[in-house]
């Protein structure tokens, strides 16, 4: 089997119906294996793969009206000891229409921001220039709901607010990597960026891609495992799950499945360490939530939008718009507590009447 030159094995792996067989199955039969699959990863694989940088407008503008930004970077070559892959910032032709496109260096707060939340090595930025100076624009938006925490017109902004604000939490990493541009083959996922490196200048970041391939291909390997297996699975979250069933309402029920999608299973899996450590932090519903906006943008990175085809160069002049600050805001916790439930109102009621050191009630009705 050794025996066998380069050319022929990639002969073999071009009938491997998809990369995650490739991967996890004959890379580990033996090293002669593990270099062709290598190989033929680096030659027919990575040039493939795109990675969606995701942030928002919430720290840059002064509306309640934001816009989560979708900043794709594709694989432009490794590097000369061939251990990482750069990755050069590039634009959605479908995207266009928008006023701020996003860059490397406004996803700089975001991913600093998650980082910290999940106790790891900051990524190593460089030709980054200094942010607004002065507190994140978001604490604008704090000051104006504490003065009217119980104003029904919140609500809507309420929502979005808290959709925006858990980008770069610990159970929302800011990316998405998607492998593969065959919509049969693997998903997207929000596995980690390892050894994560940027230029802002350059509009680029580099990765270790075989580590940052192995934890995508981890969780590519549950999802097809258990599609093969009857039955329910294993909960990794029951409270999500407690939370799901309290949410069978408009404009949620199309996620009243939750507990059958093994992407979600699996991504529930790797955030369990996390999830125990912040669960007091933050309301069930909020999490499950958060969950539903990942899966969206899962979906929406899977569409037509980022084909190779519909990627081009970025335009300078757009990039010059952007407002960026030096850092996120500080969480606010009337967001992070959220009772949707009747229940949950109850069992919050006491740290809801609790006044904050500012003064300041510390939730909402």
């Amino acid at each position: 089997m050794a025996a066998f030159p380069l050319d022929v094995w990639f002969i073999v792996f071009d009938l491997v119906s998809n990369h995650e067989t490739l991967w996890s199955v004959l890379r580990n039969v033996s090293q002669h294996l593990r270099i062709c699959v290598d190989a033929y990863i680096q030659r027919y694989v990575l040039s493939d793969t795109v990675i969606d940088l995701i942030y928002s407008t919430i720290h840059s503008i002064q509306t309640p009206t934001h816009s989560i930004l979708h900043v794709p970077v594709q694989f432009d070559r490794l590097s000369a000891d061939g251990t990482r892959a750069v990755y050069k910032q590039v634009r959605s032709r479908y995207h266009d229409y928008r006023q701020i496109h996003g860059s490397v260096r406004g996803w700089v707060p975001f991913i600093e921001r998650y980082c910290r939340e999940t106790d790891q090595l900051l990524p190593r930025v460089t030709n980054k220039d200094k942010g607004v100076d002065g507190e994140p624009m978001l604490a604008d938006i704090y000051r104006r709901l504490r003065e009217k925490p119980h104003d029904p017109r919140f609500a809507k902004v309420l929502r979005s607010l808290r959709d925006h604000t858990s980008i770069g939490r610990g159970d929302r990493p800011p990316h998405l990597i998607r492998v593969s541009k065959d919509a049969h083959d693997t998903p997207a996922h929000d596995t980690e960026l390892h050894g994560l490196e940027m230029d802002c200048r350059a509009r680029e970041i580099s990765i270790l891609w075989r580590e940052t391939l192995s934890a995508f291909y981890v969780e590519a390997r549950f999802v097809a495992i258990a599609q093969k297996r009857q039955g329910k699975g294993k909960a990794y979250d029951e409270r999500l799950d407690a939370a799901a069933r309290d949410v069978l309402m408009a404009p949620f029920n199309m996620y009243q499945n939750r507990y059958n999608d093994h992407w979600r299973r699996a991504r529930r899996k790797r955030l369990a360490p996390w999830v125990a450590q912040n669960r007091k932090r933050m309301s069930d519903i909020h999490r499950l939530f958060t969950e539903d906006s990942v899966y969206d943008c899962m979906r929406h990175f899977s569409s037509q939008a980022y084909a190779p085809e519909n990627l081009a160069e970025v335009d300078e002049e757009e990039i010059k718009k952007e407002i960026v600050p030096e850092r996120c805001a500080d969480d606010y916790k009337g967001l992070m507590k959220w009772p949707c439930t009747k229940k949950e109102w109850k069992e919050l009621e006491p740290e809801l009447i609790t006044v904050r050191d500012d003064g300041f009630s510390s939730g909402f009705r």
